[in-house]
């Protein structure tokens, strides 16, 4: 009986020792082997990229191939100053420094809201923006990462049948950042606008959320959109009377629904494989 125990540890003491063999050989070999090429993109910015009303979730879901990860970080209501303050920058750099991935490109599109009367989210056009910028860029070149600044998607608003492009100064500031710093710049402000005047004050009321009231198409066919008038606290609802003053402003000329998102989201792929020619073959405009 003795024997037989022995004779059975024997057997297992090989079968370790042979399983430890083959789990070394294993192990070089995975040192030896070449890693996959797997790239990631991250998206950083406002409502106009963020999921539901933006072109972030679009572009992440349509527009790369299957050799590169991307992640939508974009927040609704965040300024430059506000995306750091509120915690989701230290998302950002704790991403950037996954080692898994060959190479990560951030893209970051701002300006929406640096543009707000709202002390507690606006930034200064000349001063804070450019700054922030700035710091993004060289925070995430010093984890390894490769910045890409987005100019911000232009509204839909229109005076005397032109486009009103009050995000033209913002966008300056981000080209002007981007050559300084020598980084990619995605001009999606102009292609964006352009896109909206070649479509008139009606025909891009596409790209909108809500289907415009009334007075919205009236002043929209006139070649001048309409100014919300009342703030926007209480949400227009079924039970909200038709009479309510708030039913006559439904359009905010900003955000897109998914039609938008996707003619959008086509733009920015476009310009990114132009501005990034390494990316060209990753993605699919």
């Amino acid at each position: 009986m003795n024997a037989m125990k022995i004779a059975i540890a024997l057997k297992r003491a090989a079968l370790l020792a042979a399983l430890l063999v083959l789990s070394s050989s294993a192990g070089a070999a995975n040192m030896l082997a070449p890693s996959m090429e797997t790239l990631r993109i991250i998206l950083i910015g406002d409502s106009t990229v963020a999921p539901h009303t933006g072109w972030g979730s679009l572009f992440c879901a349509v527009h790369v191939k299957e050799d590169v990860a991307c992640l939508n970080l974009a927040r609704g209501g965040r300024s430059t100053r506000t995306y750091r303050e509120d915690g989701f920058w230290d998302i950002v750099k704790s991403e950037v420094q996954i080692a898994a991935y060959q190479k990560t490109f951030v893209l970051i599109q701002m300006g929406h809201n640096d543009k707000s009367l709202d002390p507690m989210v606006g930034t200064d056009l000349k001063i804070e923006f450019p700054n922030n910028l700035r710091r993004f860029v060289q925070e995430l070149r010093a984890f390894g990462a490769l910045p890409v600044l987005v100019t911000p998607l232009a509204t839909r608003h229109f005076k005397d049948g032109q486009i009103n492009n009050t995000l033209l100064p913002w966008a300056a500031e981000v080209a002007k950042v981007g050559r300084e710093l020598n980084t990619p710049i995605v001009e999606l402000n102009q292609s964006s606008a352009l896109l909206f005047q070649n479509l008139g004050a009606v025909g891009s009321t596409v790209f909108s959320a809500v289907v415009p009231s009334e007075p919205e198409k009236k002043a929209a066919e006139a070649g001048t959109t309409l100014q919300p008038r009342l703030p926007r606290s209480t949400p227009v609802t079924l039970e909200t009377p038709q009479n309510d003053p708030r039913r006559k402003y439904t359009q905010d000329y900003t955000h897109l629904n998914r039609r938008g998102a996707e003619t959008v989201s086509a733009l920015v792929a476009s310009s990114l494989a132009d501005a990034v020619p390494e990316l060209r073959s990753h993605l699919i405009p």
